[in-house]
């Protein structure tokens, strides 16, 4: 005796699929949508994005600096007590 879930199977693989194609009318809407859009909202987007990028990079860079700086005396410190000890 089959189970419910090969019956649902079998009637799955016995359906016709309807033949649509959409192709055309979807590539069109985006191409158009593409034009409008384009201009407006990704070029200041993009902007935005690597000037923030490059502010990243700067603070990042200034912090390793900084937390190198800052740290190397205890580290130089314990590398001295380890010795000792």
């Amino acid at each position: 005796m089959k189970n419910l879930f090969d019956t649902l199977c079998e009637k799955a693989r016995s359906e016709d699929v309807p033949q649509v194609n959409i192709a055309g009318r979807t590539i069109a809407f985006i191409r158009a949508n593409e034009i409008q859009t384009e201009w407006f909202w990704d070029r200041p987007l993009m902007w935005v994005a690597a000037l923030s990028s490059a502010a990243a990079v700067t603070i990042v860079t200034a912090a390793v600096m900084l937390h190198d700086m800052w740290t190397e005396p205890l580290y130089e410190i314990s590398q001295a007590i380890s010795w000792v000890m």
